[in-house]
């Protein structure tokens, strides 16, 4: 276990999506495996916009982010920061007019 507790103490610098059942986004990730795996034409770019797609689903979903109990500032911020846009601006977010 001292690999574990090695791997608990270092710097967390990803968000983690409690994703499981969340259709569309499942559906985004399938489409990016399938696209590698048969090697199609473009893939590389099929691949950058479904990421693109992707992002912007997450963005819907950020009630669904893990948390663990050490927080830094820098966690408080991110979130926090997450919660004003989806509150404050919920509609039209990426929409160019």
């Amino acid at each position: 276990m001292p690999y574990l507790n090695f791997l608990y103490l270092q710097r967390m610098d990803y968000l983690y999506f409690k994703i499981g059942n969340i259709l569309p986004i499942q559906n985004l990730l399938e489409n990016m495996i399938w696209t590698i795996i048969n090697k199609q034409t473009y893939r590389n770019t099929v691949n950058q916009i479904t990421m693109g797609l992707l992002f912007l689903n997450l963005l819907e979903y950020t009630d669904t982010l893990y948390q663990d109990n050490i927080k830094t500032s820098e966690q408080e911020l991110i979130f926090s920061s997450l919660k004003y846009v989806k509150s404050h601006y919920p509609q039209n977010l990426f929409c160019i007019q």
